[in-house]
């Protein structure tokens, strides 16, 4: 019963968060609550490892503390009618409220078939999440290279916020991991669909949620515990909050782009990763966008310091926690297993097979086909061309992975993880096509390129 604390104290330091950072922008209230939640867990889940640092175990009622704490310093500085609903601009009908029951009602059944979640929820996040939790000063335990196979070398964000919510009770309950995991299932969709209303206005911007969230493969992984949806959770409300920093030319909208992009590196490598790429491609359109002029600096200034806000726990843990991984093999120089151009055609092959594969239910064809519709938007839209530039540069980043690291065999680890890994950049790519066809002006002038 008490467990409900932790997920609404996350929400209201989540909600109250943005309420502060976007009180001077346009930012719909709707919006505040899905990424309350999605930003709550994160920030609590952070909380979690810095005290878990200061003190080298859990110490729930610390953390329980400074949860308080914060929640009462957001209240009274934050905006003062923060409780207050905005009436003043119309919001959807009735009918985004009935998909998403549906939504919901299916997630919750295919959940309730995998209460305990899929492989890896076994063997490497619930794991870490009790070693955390009841292992007491021997947390580190985990980190042993006897547990290689339990990928001792991931960071562990998706752990802690789980660790958050039992710090709640004595006991680590099974249902908590299940609970958080539909939490962000369920607000992947929401986010894409009120992210398109947000910026389009149109009725149709629930459609692809809708159709994306019925997908069985992704109500199948979004459930299963893994730590796939919160990348994409987080990789998507970058490029929603990239969009709508460059309409309102909001240097604290930039900040939030910051905060969440740096969230990714704390959870997988490919987390890491996300954020080494989206940074570097941000900061370049930043750079060549004409309409900013003398706030260049103060833009990107927000941005990173966003980054690094929340990129400063990887950074602690690939320094000084993250073992050495016993899962890699440099196939470039290895003379017993090396990488050759089958190994890479054997790559691509998979590739092209999933892509086609009848599971996806035909929406990579769709995607492509929106890309070439968007063709020439995508030159001109930096927020569509933040997406395509990211995920060709993601794209090329897995490939390398696979090509070069010839440890694992390859078929087993292109059918366990190529799934998964794509799955992420679904959401954006609906955003950007959804965006270019519903949008009734996504010109030059409201994208601020001259």
């Amino acid at each position: 019963m008490f467990y409900i604390l932790g997920y609404l104290f996350s929400f209201l330091i989540g909600f109250l968060a943005i309420n502060k950072v976007t009180e001077n922008n346009q930012f719909p209230l709707i919006l505040k609550y899905i990424l309350g939640m999605g930003l709550g867990l994160l920030l609590s889940g952070q909380i979690t490892f810095y005290s878990l640092l200061l003190c080298n175990q859990i110490q729930p009622v610390l953390i329980i503390v400074i949860h308080i704490i914060l929640i009462s310093f957001l209240i009274f500085n934050g905006s003062p009618r923060w409780w207050s609903l905005d009436h003043r601009r119309g919001g959807p009908s009735v009918i985004p409220i009935l998909i998403y029951l549906i939504i919901l009602s299916a997630l919750i059944l295919t959940a309730s078939f995998f209460p305990y979640g899929g492989w890896d929820a076994w063997g490497i996040w619930n794991l870490k999440a009790r070693f955390i939790f009841l292992g007491g000063t021997q947390w580190r335990n985990m980190l042993d290279p006897a547990l290689f196979q339990t990928s001792n070398h991931y960071p562990f964000l998706w752990p802690l916020m789980n660790v958050w919510i039992w710090c709640f009770g004595k006991s680590a309950p099974t249902y908590i991991p299940l609970v958080s995991s539909l939490t962000y299932a369920i607000g992947l969709p929401l986010l894409l669909g009120f992210g398109l209303y947000t910026t389009t206005k149109h009725k149709l911007s629930f459609l692809p949620a809708f159709l994306f969230a019925l997908l069985p493969l992704y109500q199948l992984l979004s459930i299963s515990q893994y730590a796939d949806v919160l990348i994409a959770f987080f990789l998507l409300a970058v490029f929603i909050f990239f969009h709508l920093s460059l309409e309102q030319k909001s240097s604290s909208l930039f900040f939030l782009t910051g905060i969440f992009c740096g969230a990714m590196s704390f959870i997988k490598d490919e987390g890491l990763a996300s954020t080494i790429l989206i940074s570097f491609l941000v900061l370049i359109l930043i750079a060549i966008n004409q309409n900013f002029s003398n706030r260049k600096l103060k833009i990107i200034g927000k941005f990173l310091l966003g980054v690094f806000l929340t990129f400063l726990p990887a950074l602690i843990f690939q320094f000084f926690i993250r073992p050495a991984s016993l899962q890699f093999e440099n196939g470039l120089i290895s003379k017993t297993n090396p990488s050759s151009l089958f190994r890479l055609a054997i790559i691509l092959r998979y590739y092209a097979a999933e892509f086609l594969s009848i599971k996806w239910q035909g929406i990579w064809i769709i995607i492509l086909c929106g890309i070439l519709f968007n063709l020439k938007k995508i030159k001109t839209v930096p927020s569509y061309t933040l997406i395509v530039g990211f995920t060709v540069l993601y794209m090329m980043t897995l490939t390398a992975n696979y090509f070069i690291n010839t440890h694992i065999p390859l078929i087993f680890w292109l059918v366990s993880s190529v799934n998964r890994l794509i799955l992420s950049l679904i959401p954006p790519l609906l955003f950007l096509i959804f965006h270019g066809i519903l949008s009734k002006s996504t010109d030059k002038k409201d994208c601020g390129i001259n």
